[in-house]
């Protein structure tokens, strides 16, 4: 193999694991907006317990318990 072709080989060699690491980069992306997503689902959930619990006169943490129980979780 000549030096020109083994040139290009390992630039094919270095763009290939570039690709690779771009996908798994792109994979934690999406991840963690899912997770903010979760995180942002997880505030407005308090927050409406929070005015349920105001309006009801029951705790915080009474309503959330029967949320999370009638969820099953």
């Amino acid at each position: 193999m000549n030096d020109e072709t083994k040139r290009v080989r390992e630039a094919l060699e270095q763009l290939e694991e570039m690709q690779a690491h771009e996908t798994s980069y792109a994979q934690i992306n999406k991840l963690q907006g899912l997770l903010n997503t979760f995180a942002k689902l997880e505030h407005a959930g308090e927050l409406m317990a929070d005015d349920l619990a105001a309006r009801d006169g029951h705790s915080r943490e009474q309503v959330l318990a029967e949320f999370y129980r009638r969820a099953g979780m």
